[in-house]
This record gives structure tokens, C-alpha cells and sequence, in this order.
């Protein structure tokens, strides 16, 4: 029997998504959450257990100031490229769309992010997939609205259940993608106009 298994980075996320590791765990029915000091170390976990069943959950806005840099935080996203076998969801603020010019740090991740996405899509089509789960800035304590057209605030829950989608069987087939889970709050983007 394997073992369903959720690696996370970073260990601590902002009040606006505490618990979001635990609740796509619930729903990924994983018996392990394993957070992980870097995420280089992810295939040196996948490696350790073989036959289990491996996704990630990162949060990589919330790494920055955590004693890196953006430019640092980037180089771990992107070096997720190196890793197979995974199935990954990247949650990052809306920042990079230019909904919130003055977060550089988020822009530079976020971007990080989705092109990272994007390459693993591509290049390890075969072996892993990554998807990105956008979110608004307001939930990393960037001082912005995070309503959208819908009016109610994105809650955890929505944010849980779109990672859930991405790395269950039934989000089997999505790789590369962005799912905006903002209430439509990207729609007030120049970048999406």
C-alpha cells in the first residue's frame, strides 16, 4: 500500500492562509504532510520514498523576507524544473499581474512561478506536471482589496479546493496552467485586458 504523501514549502504561511497546507492534505487523503527547508530537497524526498504518492504544495510568496530575497525564492521555483516524478501546485499572490505594482517581490515570484510551470509542462510533460493557483495579494498582507466582481473574499477553502483539483486524478490532465481563485479580481488587470 502506498503512502499518500504532501511535501510543503515554506513551514510557515501568513495568517491569510494558515492551514491551507492541512486542508489540501484532507482532501488529497495524504497520511504525511512533510514540510521541507528548501525545495531542492524535493527530489531527494521523492527519491527517499519510493512508491509513495508525492505531491507539493508551495506557497513561495510567503519564503520572501523570511530570510531570502525574491531573487533567491525565484532560483528555488525555478530549480523545481530539475525534479521528476511530482505533482505540484505553486499558490502565489496576484502581484505579478500587475494588480499590485508596488509588490516587486510578488511579481518576480509569481512570474518565477507560473513560467516554471509552464517549462515543467513542457519539458517533463511525460514524468511530472505544475500548475499555479493565484490568489490576492490582500492574503500575504499586501495592503490591497481581495474581492473581485464576485464581492465575497477569496477564503481559504477555495484556494484548498483548487490546489485538491490540481493534484488529484481528476486534475490528472492539467499541467501548466494558472487558476485564478480571486472571485475574478484578475479581470482588473491591464496584464489580462
Amino acid at each position: 500500500m502506498t503512502t499518500k504523501r504532501v511535501l510543503v514549502w515554506p513551514a510557515e504561511l501568513p495568517p491569510g492562509l494558515t492551514g491551507l497546507y492541512e486542508a489540501v492534505a484532507a482532501l488529497h487523503d495524504a497520511a504525511v504532510v512533510e514540510p521541507l527547508h528548501d525545495l531542492c530537497d524535493a527530489a531527494a524526498r521523492i527519491e527517499a520514498g519510493p512508491g509513495d504518492a508525492t505531491v507539493l504544495v508551495a506557497v513561495p510568496d510567503a519564503a520572501v523576507g523570511a530570510h531570502r530575497t525574491a531573487g533567491e525564492v525565484g532560483e528555488q521555483v525555478m530549480g523545481l524544473g530539475a525534479v521528476e516524478g511530482l505533482a505540484s501546485v505553486l499558490v502565489v499572490g496576484d502581484g505579478w499581474l500587475g494588480t499590485d505594482a508596488d509588490d516587486l517581490g510578488g511579481a518576480l515570484v509569481g512570474s518565477a512561478a507560473v513560467t516554471t510551470a509552464r517549462s515543467i509542462a513542457v519539458r517533463r510533460g511525460g514524468t511530472s506536471r505544475a500548475n499555479v493557483v493565484a490568489v490576492p495579494q490582500a492574503l500575504f498582507g499586501v495592503a490591497t482589496s481581495q474581492r473581485g466582481p464576485l464581492r465575497q473574499p477569496t477564503e481559504l477553502a477555495d484556494i484548498a479546493n483548487a490546489a485538491g483539483l490540481l493534484l488529484s486524478d481528476a486534475g490528472g490532465y492539467l499541467s501548466g496552467q494558472v487558476l485564478f481563485v480571486d472571485g475574478g479580481r484578475h479581470l482588473f488587470s491591464s496584464l489580462t485586458a
